[in-house]
């Protein structure tokens, strides 16, 4: 089995970073760019994704806000965010429906990736933090991913 987190947030920065026109994107355009670029990055390394949902979140610094998906039992779920060119710093925390914390990326970087599989049918919480953002709000693109 392939392991998601070696091939993490680093890989994937330098991979997006490395794409000269994004440096000409913004807002809703650069995330699309970003997640699209995360997306294919994945599958040309042999990961069977399958999107399951795509959220967003404009925030401001130090703003939580959280969105819930429905997700089935015993799958592998990944969830990939993603933040404009204003934030330096977005995070990621999945909460299944018990309220317990099955997955978090709160490294200081703005492309967190959340690898878990879940124990339950249900309403599982998607939380984005955000805690560096220069120009607010920021805005920031979250998917979730059934991994097959």
């Amino acid at each position: 089995m392939k392991h998601l987190a070696a091939f993490g947030a680093a890989a994937l920065l330098g991979l997006i970073a490395s794409t000269p026109v994004m440096a000409q994107q913004t807002g809703e355009t650069l995330l699309r760019t970003l997640l699209d670029t995360a997306e294919s990055t994945y599958a040309s390394n042999d990961f069977d994704l399958r999107q399951q949902a795509e959220l967003r979140f404009s925030l401001d610094e130090d703003d939580t806000d959280s969105e819930t998906v429905r997700l089935d039992r015993g799958q592998r779920y990944l969830v990939i965010g993603v933040c404009d060119e204003d934030c330096s710093d977005f995070d990621l925390t999945v909460w299944a429906p018990d309220g317990s914390t099955v997955g978090q990326d709160i490294l200081e970087d703005d492309a967190p990736i959340v690898d878990f599989r879940t124990e339950t049918s249900g309403a599982y919480t998607i939380v984005g933090s955000m805690p560096a953002c220069s120009i607010e709000p920021c805005l920031a693109g979250v998917r979730i991913y059934h991994v097959r």
